[in-house]
């Protein structure tokens, strides 16, 4: 995958939650590394969370590891499924 930006600029971001909205006693920490480009260590960092939340995994059993696991699957397989698009946007734009 060619590089969304300019790898000069700096490309590992991370993304914090102390108590997630839909599960009180949750947290998420998660580093991204940028091996892509900043743009997708930086969307990611913003939406993957949101991604994971939002799957009919996460809503059908957020109480186990094996149901976080099938919803951290999908979150993140649908972030490289909207990063594939968001890349291929702005490289037609370069």
């Amino acid at each position: 995958m060619p590089y969304c930006l300019p790898p000069a600029l700096p490309q590992d971001a991370h993304s914090i939650k102390l108590s997630l909205d839909e599960a009180k006693d949750y947290s998420w920490f998660a580093v991204f590394d940028g091996h892509g480009g900043a743009l997708v260590s930086q969307h990611s960092s913003a939406n993957v969370l949101q991604k994971i939340t939002s799957s009919p995994e996460w809503k059908a059993d957020h109480r186990t590891p094996e149901g976080i696991g099938r919803a951290m699957v999908k979150g993140f397989l649908e972030m490289d499924k909207e990063l594939r698009e968001v890349c291929f946007a702005t490289s037609l734009q370069a």
